[in-house]
């Protein structure tokens, strides 16, 4: 999906693109938004990409639980149009994070997720 976007200014110029479609905060309140989602991203240790969005799996700590809830309520007032799943799948070594969204809106949740998770310089 990110193969045609091969610099972080064009990764950065599709994240805030889909992030203005998506996103109800305020232009000016986004920076912050996206620096707190990015900071959570970069710890996952894998991803794959939906059907219609993105999972992203994390190592299982309370630290992690909390960040990921944390997250989620967070999205689910900017991004209402998503769908959030927190996962804890036996044997309870891991925990996914699930964003999924209408068949219109997921190249945009796409864009929006494994953009941050790349431009950290983790190749997605």
């Amino acid at each position: 999906m990110f193969d045609q976007l091969r610099s972080l200014p064009q990764i950065r110029r599709a994240v805030d693109s889909a992030m203005a479609l998506v996103c109800t905060i305020p232009a000016a309140d986004r920076a912050e938004r996206i620096g707190s989602a990015q900071t959570v991203i970069t710890q996952a240790t894998s991803f794959r990409e939906l059907d219609n969005g993105v999972a992203f799996t994390f190592n299982n700590s309370e630290d992690i639980a909390r960040l990921l809830l944390d997250l989620v309520l967070a999205e689910t007032k900017c991004c209402a149009q998503f769908n959030y799943s927190i996962v804890f799948g036996s044997p309870h070594q891991t925990i996914e994070l699930r964003v999924e969204a209408h068949p219109r809106l997921a190249r945009r949740l796409k864009y929006l997720f494994l953009g941050l998770k790349r431009e950290t310089g983790i190749d997605v």
